[in-house]
């Protein structure tokens, strides 16, 4: 059962008809201290269980369903040192319907109520290392995908800028030696339909050695950004 700080408390006994699984899913928008429960059906019942509490995607009524949580920060602006249970890196590592969340912290405490400290300690180490920095993955993830946008925009200005020039150098070669505006038009339309924007082309490219570096900088940067990644904690 879940408790909230005000109001009732959420129950679930059998899910989808599984009698050995209870499942209780909440937006818990309301500040303050939930309490987490479990009991037995029958007064005196005792057995072994297993506990799992995820941070998942929020609903699209929720007020955080757009942004996923970033763990490492929410415990920063409340001074508190990040913990994690044990048993979301036992899911991680066994793959379990695809489970891998982004926003867990690089160096947080790992807690159980069952094993040793040191199998708790080994967990932790072996994610800072693989973290390589202080930074969660959806942090970093953030970073480059903010990258990516720029320099996606950057390459889109220089495509427009190499046809801004070629358009202008198309006019003013057009004009060149015509004094009458129906030789303007005429030359202008005896090149649309040939391989002078081939050689344009390459003539503005060649005048603008910047835009060349421009465009393959800008165009490698984006396609090495990860254009989509699933950061829901």
């Amino acid at each position: 059962m879940l408790i909230p700080p005000r109001g009732d408390r959420w129950e679930n006994d059998d899910v989808e008809g599984k009698p050995h699984h209870s499942v209780i899913e909440a937006d818990l928008t309301e500040p303050g201290q939930y309490r987490v429960a479990v009991t037995s059906y029958k007064r005196g019942e005792t057995g072994a269980y297993e506990l799992h509490i995820d941070f998942g995607a929020a609903t699209a009524e929720s007020p955080t369903a757009r942004q996923p949580r970033d763990v490492q920060r929410l415990c920063d602006e409340n001074g508190i040192v990040p913990k994690i249970h044990r048993s979301v890196f036992e899911r991680i590592a066994r793959n379990t319907e695809g489970y891998a969340p982004g926003s867990l912290p690089a160096d947080a405490l790992v807690v159980s109520t069952a094993g040793s400290s040191a199998v708790g300690e080994a967990i932790r180490a072996l994610v800072r290392d693989h973290h390589g920095s202080a930074i969660p993955l959806l942090r970093r993830e953030a970073r480059s995908q903010l990258l990516g946008r720029y320099a996606y925009w950057a390459f889109v200005y220089g495509v427009l800028a190499t046809a801004a020039l070629m358009l202008w150098h198309y006019g003013a070669d057009a004009a060149a030696g015509s004094e009458r505006w129906q030789q303007v038009v005429r030359n202008l339309a005896n090149r649309l339909a040939s391989s002078y924007w081939l050689g344009l082309l390459l003539q503005v490219l060649w005048q603008n050695k910047w835009l060349p570096v421009w465009l393959i900088v800008t165009f490698w940067i984006g396609d090495s950004s990860p254009i989509r990644c699933d950061m829901s904690a």
